[in-house]
């Protein structure tokens, strides 16, 4: 009896279409994100606030949103802001406030937002 293991060859399939092979390659690496219409209302809302007041106040879903983000792609507080801020820039909404690290840190801490989390195995 020999001691080396038993293996399997798996089974090789040959890539025919090269051409919808990248193109499906190209769409694993693709980030899509998308918001709300009424949270995307709310964020406006903070920004007009912010020009007229000066104090920002944010609404309830701005910030689980931000946390579920932060949650989502395992990001720090500075990371996750910064990860909202440039997602602003790539929507042309650059002028939209962003909570801040420590206004996060404070909410999530009152905040109860239910996660299923199921990781993949």
């Amino acid at each position: 009896m020999s001691t080396s293991p038993i293996t399997r060859d798996k089974n090789k399939y040959k890539i025919r279409n090269w051409k919808s092979y990248n193109k499906n390659l190209h769409q694993r690496g693709s980030l899509s994100i998308w918001l709300e219409d009424s949270l995307m209302e709310a964020w406006k809302q903070v920004s007009k606030k912010q020009k007229e007041v000066g104090a920002q106040t944010y609404s309830e879903s701005i910030i689980q949103c931000c946390l579920l983000l932060k949650i989502n792609y395992r990001l720090k507080l500075r990371q996750s802001t910064g990860f909202i801020q440039s997602l602003f820039m790539l929507m042309g909404k650059s002028d939209y406030a962003v909570p801040d690290y420590s206004t996060l840190c404070r909410c999530q801490k009152s905040l109860s937002i239910a996660i299923n989390n199921r990781r993949r195995k």
